[in-house]
């Protein structure tokens, strides 16, 4: 899969509806990537925040900045990136109505994979009379548009693409800069390195979403038998403080301290894999994760599990499965070791 949807816009005026960094996550991430994108390619680029507390705090005096905006902007295309956030179906109502009186394009860009299986039958109806209008519809992956299909949810214009952009690789040392004294002297005390990403720890089905507690129970079987490892845990904030609480209380359980370095706040992803040897997405679910394809794109080596689509590059395993993982983890790093040997002999 590929991103396309923007390619041939050139020339518009555009309003982008979606989250940017900070927080640092895959859709902010995205849309960051796409304005800059948008931009070198001639367009006048707006961007609406359709995650500001106003969404939450007064819904509508959110939906009166949004009128405003658009009435100035006067967009000849408008991106919604958002459609998982509580009423968004009330927002693409009021979109399409304002498309009628200012003729503008619709692009949906449907990111989550559980959102459409979380829908009422008369949600499903109001969605689908919104997707009457709507230009163009892109599924971020294949597990994102069996879930649409499967509930019904059709547009006359549907696209499936992958949400990943290469990023702007400029700058490198000064980001690698910016993260914390105690992760350089991390990554200097371990031979191997592995890491794994999170917006934010969360729970689906009553599990860890991200798989961050099945992964540290593998590393903890890993570094039994090579202790140069290193895990280096990424979040963009903590989350499910539950969760958060008990992902501690096993590093401490495993006596892992020396082992798992914790990474919390907005900080670069791609700098750091470019560092390190393997990259694991354990996801108990996932569309199409930007994270993997940017670790493919720094050449780690990519471990994540079956839930979805993934790059043929990536090595898969069951997802749940901790001796599977468990098992790839070995195979992976030995190879990194056996390709370390043989660089040291040639030289």
């Amino acid at each position: 899969m590929k991103h396309r949807y923007s390619d041939n816009l050139r020339n518009q005026r555009i309003v982008i509806l979606g989250p940017l960094p900070p927080p640092l996550g895959g859709v902010a991430v995205h849309v960051e990537r796409v304005i800059e994108k948008l931009k070198l390619q001639g367009n006048t680029v707006s961007h609406f925040n359709s995650t500001s507390e106003w969404r939450y705090r007064c819904f509508s005096l959110y939906v009166l900045g949004l009128i405003i905006f658009l009435l100035f902007r006067r967009p000849q295309t408008v991106i919604y990136h958002t459609t998982y956030l509580p009423n968004a179906l009330a927002e693409l109502r009021l979109l399409t109505l304002c498309k009628r009186l200012l003729r503008f394009n619709i692009y949906l860009i449907e990111h989550d994979c559980r959102f459409a299986y979380a829908l009422s039958a008369q949600q499903k109806k109001q969605y689908q009379r919104v997707l009457g209008y709507v230009d163009m519809q892109v599924l971020i992956g294949t597990k994102t548009a069996a879930s649409f299909r499967e509930n019904g949810l059709t547009c006359r214009q549907q696209s499936l693409e992958s949400a990943f952009l290469p990023p702007d690789m400029r700058d490198e040392e000064k980001f690698l800069a910016a993260y914390p004294a105690a992760l350089h002297d991390f990554m200097k005390r371990h031979e191997l390195l592995i890491a794994a990403n999170a917006f934010q720890l969360s729970l689906t089905d009553g599990k860890d979403l991200y798989g961050f507690d099945q992964l540290v129970e593998a590393f903890a079987r890993y570094v039994q038998t090579d202790s140069r490892a290193g895990l280096i845990l990424v979040l963009a904030q903590k989350g499910d403080k539950r969760l958060y609480a008990q992902l501690i209380e096993r590093i401490t359980t495993d006596q892992l301290h020396d082992h798992v370095y914790l990474l919390e706040g907005n900080y670069l992803l791609w700098p750091l894999l470019k560092k390190v040897d393997l990259f694991v997405r354990p996801t108990l679910s996932d569309g199409a994760s930007v994270s993997v394809e940017e670790a493919l794109y720094c050449s780690a080596n990519v471990i994540a599990s079956d839930v979805c689509w993934r790059p043929a590059a990536c090595t898969v395993y069951t997802s749940g499965d901790v001796s599977a993982l468990h098992h790839r983890m070995v195979q992976a790093l030995n190879t990194v070791k056996l390709r370390s040997i043989t660089q040291r002999e040639l030289s």
